[in-house]
């Protein structure tokens, strides 16, 4: 009998020895989604409609299952079913804008992911017949216009258009366009930037800071920030960029969120996602604005937007700063490296923002 006893409880042991195994097999299964493709769809004639395939993929060690897609107002799309694991899945997106104007949103793949990003920014702009040039750049098969498999124009420019201001860091806090606003540093150090060269960027310890003086720019109607950064946790509030005293603000959050304000246009904030960017990696963050809609993104993800309207004014105000916030009182600084500082008179479509996201 006691044989038997232990007998029995030699198997219940090495039972539940394999069932432990199993949970952290189960447990240790991943679906990891991504979103790839060309998503600015250009000018589309309303009435009319551009396809273009994009990409879905599965880089995890399980079987991703995609329930549906969903879609801002003026795009169609379907797939559902499972995506083996390091597979990938094209889905046809097709823009029909019933009007005249811009359509954009979030393109979300509803499925079962662990991790990954499941969401990615869209959009295009219905134009009358006599007003399009094009269906849009790379990829589309529009029937749009002038423009077929998308060989026509499309509202993107080149990344040099409509730069006010950009800040390299190379070597110095020097203005390179020839408005040759150059910045005071204020105790930032030289170090070595996202390209691994050195000197190439600043790293700012929570006390320093770049002063840029009252440049003779205004954002004005329309405009674009960029800033390429490698952010560490801020004590309070870490401010990339702001002016005026606090008339707009480019920052992150203590718990590192993604935040702008802009007191002239109706004293807008946009908050973030949720996402923690204050991770000691490099991040591209964007602010811009249309005279319409303000937008931020990050890593070329749309983060937040808003409509809102008004005029970024500029005369008989306090001094830019770079990692400080610019205002008497408290002070907040930025804690982490920052590579590249741009400033546009123009706003940005998603086009734009991805090409500027590939170049840095």
């Amino acid at each position: 009998m006691k044989k038997l006893i232990f007998t029995i409880s030699v198997c219940l042991s090495i039972l539940l020895i394999g069932c432990k195994k199993l949970e952290e097999i189960v447990a240790n299964k991943t679906r990891i989604v991504s979103i790839s493709g060309n998503t600015d769809f250009g000018n589309v004639t309303a009435g009319q409609s551009a396809s273009r395939v994009l990409t879905v993929r599965n880089d995890g060690t399980d079987a991703l299952t995609i329930s549906s897609v969903s879609l801002p107002n003026g795009f169609e799309g379907s797939f559902s079913g499972n995506i083996a694991s390091n597979t990938s899945q094209n889905l046809t997106i097709t823009f029909k804008p019933t009007t005249v104007g811009v359509f954009s949103g979030l393109l979300t793949i509803n499925a079962n992911q662990t991790s990954g990003t499941n969401s990615i920014a869209i959009s295009g702009a219905g134009v009358s017949a006599n007003n399009n040039t094009g269906g849009g750049t790379g990829g589309g098969t529009g029937t749009g216009g002038t423009g077929t498999g998308g060989t026509g124009t499309s509202t993107t420019g080149s990344i040099s258009d409509g730069l006010i201001a950009h800040y390299p860091f190379n070597g110095n806090a020097l203005d390179v366009t020839s408005n040759a606003n150059n910045g005071a540093v204020k105790n930032a150090v030289l170090t070595t930037g996202k390209s691994g060269q050195a000197n190439t960027a600043y790293e700012f310890n929570g006390g320093s800071y770049i002063d840029l003086g009252r440049p003779a720019i205004g954002l004005g109607k329309a405009f674009t920030i960029s800033i390429l950064a490698k952010p560490n946790k801020p004590s309070f509030d870490g401010y990339m960029l702001s002016a005026y005293s606090d008339s707009w603000d480019v920052k992150l959050s203590s718990s590192g969120d993604f935040r702008t304000s802009f007191k002239d246009l109706g004293n807008v904030s946009l908050s973030g996602n949720g996402t923690d960017y204050a991770d000691g990696k490099w991040h591209h963050f964007v602010v811009t604005y249309n005279g319409k809609k303000l937008m931020t993104l990050a890593d070329n993800q749309l983060v937040s937007q808003k409509d809102v309207t008004g005029e970024i004014l500029s005369a008989s105000k306090p001094n830019i700063l770079i990692g400080r916030r610019a205002t008497s009182g408290l002070d907040y600084y930025y804690r982490g490296v920052i590579d590249d500082v741009r400033i546009y008179n123009r706003a940005f479509n998603f086009a734009d923002v991805e090409q500027l996201y590939k170049s840095l």
